[in-house]
């Protein structure tokens, strides 16, 4: 259905919420009935699937778009194709009032000159991609000669301020790529070249830009953290556990941002000789006080981790004075946020969890998978590339949901070494406890179903994945190397939130995990603890306590409904 704009001085005027659109929209004696119960009813629709009333829903398209951010329509409990059609009539609603300046699609089409430009380009992508560029600058009275990075600038603002455009940012990148692209596959395109903009956020120079002696002092720090075989474990700074290679890998990284912080907020990089002259108190509060910024003065899990790790560098490595580190030790305090278990975010996540049909369709989802490669592979004649992903994602998805593990675990399984046949035929899962984040090892033996799934995939499906001769059981593109982490992830939280309409990332099958056990017996700590691997209880109940609370309310809502007020004693009345 057109988003045609439809602008008209009696309507073009901002209005509060989406419950006022509606209202405006009914009583727009410009539209036709038919198309005043199609804005109208979209808006409802959109109200309904986000769960509030619409007088609660602003009808701004920045607001919108923030709540549409990530948004599927099974999420939203619609199909695909109405999904889109509520979208683009709510786009359609807001234009009414002039709010949407930059919409999809526009009945006035680009000026001629925008319109012979766009013709001379074959691909559907492009024209579509420049496309919206072409209607913004039509609207604007800007020729293609005129465009420049100032256009561009603007162009982002205006998909800001006054479009649904999911990705302002993105759809400024992508337009520059394909104008610059353009320009370079036909002569007659203005040939002005255009900045590509790069939204990713740098803040730390490159470890060259320091002293040779921090850089021996780095690698010397790094050395003592792995430990291993052949170290001197009487070495000065020398770890008493030598640590995980992830995590020297991680404190290496999160040591960067730190030394970064320091060089944006003046300091010389040429001062910061050793780790010890990185790490005095004036230069950590100089640090933290820019993540404190960042995080709009309020304490985060990051910026305490900074601090934490300027802490152990003074305290164990520079080995600062005790008043020096009592110091680090306030600043540390003061930007740690205080401890409260699970993080909202992943509260909200989980709470559709809680509903049964929502469960069903996580626990269904990998069957479905399978059953619709082997319909398509009959079709076809043999497996694809498309369809040996598919079951990828169905064993993924599986062995998350039977062994909730981290996503490290997850991406490192190879074949005979964490995955082992027995004489017998049984699958097992073995985790060694140098593999696993808090050292606790894990083996079990994997369900009939999960290993007869494991084994097609293997067998079928995997080898058009990967190099040939390859353990990984998820191989990536590099040959050797298995699938990142990012890759696997996104392959999982997209299938979740299209199929199942949940926006569930790997990690958080680890906390449904503890929702299923406490749902079924409450009060089960011990239990959750041993499936996830926890080495205290009280990590486990300082996350999951709360999440029998649910289960606890049914029974007393039983109860209250149970009650007989045939038996219930006569209140006394009142005397007046």
């Amino acid at each position: 259905m057109s988003t045609s704009l439809l602008l008209n001085s009696a309507v073009s005027a901002p209005v509060g919420t989406l419950a006022q659109l509606r209202a405006r929209i009914l009583a727009d004696a410009a539209l036709s009935a038919p198309r005043q119960r199609d804005l109208a009813s979209a808006l409802q629709s959109l109200a309904k699937g986000l769960g509030r009333p619409l007088d609660t829903l602003p009808a701004e398209p920045a607001a919108v778009r923030r709540l549409l951010r990530g948004v599927t329509a099974a999420q939203m409990g619609f199909q695909p194709a109405r999904w889109r059609n509520i979208r683009s009539l709510v786009s359609a609603a807001l234009a009414r009032t002039g709010q949407i300046i930059v919409p999809a699609r526009l009945d006035l089409p680009p000026s001629p000159a925008w319109a012979a430009l766009l013709a001379q380009l074959t691909s559907l992508d492009t024209r579509c991609r420049m496309g919206r560029l072409a209607r913004y600058c039509t609207r604007q009275g800007l020729q293609p000669e005129q465009v420049d990075d100032a256009v561009l600038a603007a162009f982002r603002t205006a998909l800001e301020q006054g479009s649904l455009v999911a990705d302002p940012a993105r759809c400024q990148r992508e337009t520059a790529l394909q104008w610059n692209r353009a320009a370079t596959a036909h002569p007659a395109w203005p040939q002005q070249r255009l900045t590509v903009p790069d939204h990713r956020l740098y803040y730390s120079p490159p470890w060259s830009s320091y002293p040779p002696s921090l850089l021996q002092d780095v690698e010397a720090w790094c050395a003592a953290l792995r430990g291993g075989d052949g170290a001197d474990i009487w070495a000065e700074g020398a770890c008493a556990q030598p640590l995980r290679p992830k995590t020297v890998q991680n404190r290496h990284a999160r040591l960067r941002l730190y030394l970064g912080a320091l060089v944006l907020r003046g300091e010389d990089p040429a001062d910061l000789v050793d780790l010890r002259a990185a790490v005095t108190p004036a230069r950590v509060r100089l640090a933290l006080e820019f993540f404190l910024e960042r995080a709009g003065q309020k304490p985060t899990h990051h910026t305490a981790q900074i601090a934490q790790l300027a802490l152990g560098i003074a305290r164990h490595w520079a080995k600062l004075p005790e008043v020096e580190l009592a110091t680090l030790q306030r600043m540390t305090s003061r930007v740690t946020p205080p401890k409260q278990g699970m993080a909202p975010r992943n509260q909200a996540r989980l709470r559709p969890l809680q509903d049964p049909g929502a469960q069903d369709r996580v626990f269904a989802l990998p069957a479905d998978l399978c059953s619709e490669v082997v319909r398509q592979e009959r079709r076809l004649g043999a497996p694809n590339v498309a369809l040996a992903r598919q079951w990828q994602t169905a064993v993924l998805v599986e062995l998350l949901l039977v062994v909730p593990m981290r996503m490290a675990n997850l991406a490192g399984l190879r074949i005979g070494t964490q995955l082992l046949r027995t004489p017998q035929g049984a699958l097992f899962l073995t985790l060694a406890g140098e593999e696993v984040k808090n050292g606790q090892p894990l083996e079990c033996q994997l369900p009939d179903v999960t290993a007869r799934m494991i084994d097609r995939y293997i067998a079928q499906y995997r080898p058009l994945l990967g190099e040939a001769g390859g353990d990984w059981l998820f191989p990536g593109r590099q040959p050797g190397r298995p699938k990142s982490h990012d890759a696997l992830r996104d392959q999982i939280t997209e299938v979740l939130a299209e199929r199942c309409g949940v926006a569930m990332h790997p990690h958080l099958f680890r906390h449904f995990a503890g929702l299923l056990t406490l749902q079924r017996e409450p009060a089960a700590y011990g239990l959750v603890q041993r499936i996830l691997g926890h080495r205290q209880l009280g990590t486990t109940t300082s996350f999951y306590t709360g999440l029998e609370t649910p289960r606890a309310l049914q029974h007393y809502h039983q109860a209250v409904l149970a009650r007989d007020p045939a038996a219930a004693p006569a209140r006394p009345r009142r005397r007046r």
